[in-house]
């Protein structure tokens, strides 16, 4: 790789500095300044935004967005939703583009299925997430699955797997539905007492709140209640630290390229210090709790399903046979991975669903035919609902349920972006790749390329799932990305959706005011 001439040129800008000051009897100082910050701005103008990228750097054969490296597409990229400006590159560019972060930083954005494949599975443990992607999440999220890599990822999938099978999951529907029904009965108690003044629901919040819950009690048989609880802490923390204030944003950035900035005396990391220690904590109380219930009734771990047990069980296999135990914050970690991400992107892909439907007023009474049709009883008195018979529903055998879902996935991915960094040089799509390139990968992207989804993918239309197009190729479905690093909770998520989908479809209805606002950009996501 080439060498910056930053160093040679500051040496001449150094060297000429002495000579002006000897011979023009000048003060050293101020001409040295000046002359660093002459070949600084040379450096900057010439090398990084023309040299380099275009003649020197071992990426440049990649097809490029056009514009000035200075300050490349970053203006683009921020004013935009997320992975909006990517499908117009890609349209124009080809499934591998090039483009630029400010001072010339190469990205790559990355839809092309082979080289899909080759980061998401067999050279998976050479693309990594780049250092402040770990630092911002393992705050929110523990050092669990999430962050885990190569080996050691695999190693913690394995042992987790059990907990996400097809039986395990048909064994949480009852707890799923118990959380659901009691979200719309908080819904109707709210609006009847509102009476006949127009009110506004928190929508996103109150799904916060039920996820949680059924999260809570599906993975680790703890039930966090905050549904019940108007000022619930935990849900307060978790919004301060994924829908932070501007000021906090700002923080939390600092928080990342420089650590110590945590220890300024302001309220901004007062409130996110509370809240992270208030996840923190609530993750072990449930993992004591977990302790003292299996010790109480003198049972072992083994045999049990969820995420708690599952590590216990493994941490008593590791001490019988002389290993290592797993430390308590180790646990504690996976607790807040799951907890977090699993709750989050359950609402916000929810908080959409809402919104799409109440904008598709078609596809809203189509789904609302056909779930009264296998559900009357969820359209009747609620104290004739039978628990047993909707736990007992089989979701997957209602077509358009399940088309809907898709297209809901498909349109709108909780998590648009996933960014990784290569440990070595690599080939993608015929390009090299050198080692420490940062590579995108938008789900929110590919999910809407005409090159897999055929005409109209900006359309939202749950029926092009019965008439897929013969580009389409299930790699083209990247909302739970692919290979070894597919979203381990996939099932979890879409029978949470289904049946929350089923229980507040009842009191969705027709909104001209969603149907007049033809586009609502996402600012924050996981």
């Amino acid at each position: 790789m080439a060498q910056s001439p930053l160093p040679h040129l500051l040496a001449l800008s150094t060297a000429y500095a002495c000579i002006l000051s000897h011979n023009w009897d000048c003060h050293l100082l101020p001409v040295f300044i000046g002359s660093w910050a002459f070949a600084l701005a040379t450096h900057i103008f010439i090398w990084v935004s023309w040299i380099y990228p275009y003649h020197v750097s071992e990426l440049r054969h990649v097809p490029t967005v056009p514009g000035f490296p200075l300050w490349g597409q970053y203006f683009d990229i921020i004013s935009q939703e997320c992975g909006v400006p990517q499908r117009e590159w890609h349209q124009r560019y080809g499934p591998i583009v090039r483009y630029f972060f400010p001072f010339g930083s190469e990205r790559l954005s990355v839809a092309e299925q082979s080289a899909l494949s080759r980061i998401t599975g067999d050279r998976s443990n050479q693309y990594l997430k780049p250092w402040r992607a770990r630092v911002w999440i393992s705050r929110i999220f523990g050092n669990g699955l999430l962050m885990a890599e190569g080996d050691e990822h695999r190693h913690q999938r394995r042992i987790l797997l059990p907990a996400f099978s097809s039986q395990s999951i048909k064994a949480c529907a009852p707890i799923v539905w118990e959380k659901a029904l009691i979200l719309t009965d908080r819904w109707h108690d709210l609006t009847q007492n509102a009476g006949c003044d127009p009110m506004t629901l928190e929508v996103s919040e109150w799904l916060s709140r039920a996820t949680l819950d059924a999260i809570g009690e599906t993975c680790f048989g703890q039930d966090i209640n905050s549904l019940r609880q108007p000022k619930s802490t935990i849900v307060a923390s978790y919004k301060l630290l994924l829908f932070p204030t501007p000021l906090c944003r700002v923080f939390q950035g600092l928080r990342t390229f420089f650590p110590i900035s945590r220890y300024i005396p302001i309220q901004p990391n007062r409130d996110m210090d509370r809240a992270e220690e208030d996840i923190a904590n609530l993750a072990s109380r449930m993992l004591r709790q977990k302790e003292f219930e299996t010790r109480e009734k003198g049972n072992s771990y083994r045999g049990r399903q969820d995420l708690i047990s599952l590590m216990m069980s493994q941490d008593q296999s590791f001490r019988v046979m002389g290993g290592a135990s797993v430390s308590f914050q180790d646990k504690r970690d996976q607790v807040m991975t799951f907890l977090g991400a699993g709750h989050d992107a359950t609402a916000v892909t929810l908080a959409w669903s809402l919104h799409l439907l109440a904008k598709h007023s078609t596809v809203q009474r189509k789904l609302r035919q056909e779930i009264k049709a296998h559900l009357p009883l969820l359209f009747g008195e609620r104290a004739t609902c039978s628990m047993a018979a909707l736990a007992a529903a089989d979701l997957d055998r209602l077509p358009y349920l399940n088309n809907v879902c898709r297209e809901i996935l498909r349109y709108i991915p909780a998590v648009p972006s996933i960014s990784r960094e290569s440990q070595l040089d690599d080939v993608l799509a015929g390009y090299h790749v050198p080692a420490g390139t940062t590579v995108h990968i938008s789900p929110n992207t590919i999910n809407h390329l005409p090159l897999y989804w055929g005409e109209k993918p900006s359309e939202f239309d749950p029926d092009r799932w019965d008439n897929l197009p013969d580009c389409w190729t299930p790699g083209a479905f990247m909302t739970f990305s692919r290979g070894l690093r597919a979203c381990i909770g996939r099932r979890l998520l879409e029978m949470l959706m289904k049946v929350f989908l089923c229980a507040l479809v009842e009191g969705v209805q027709d909104d001209a005011t969603a149907q007049r606002r033809n586009h609502i950009d996402r600012v924050n996501y996981i």
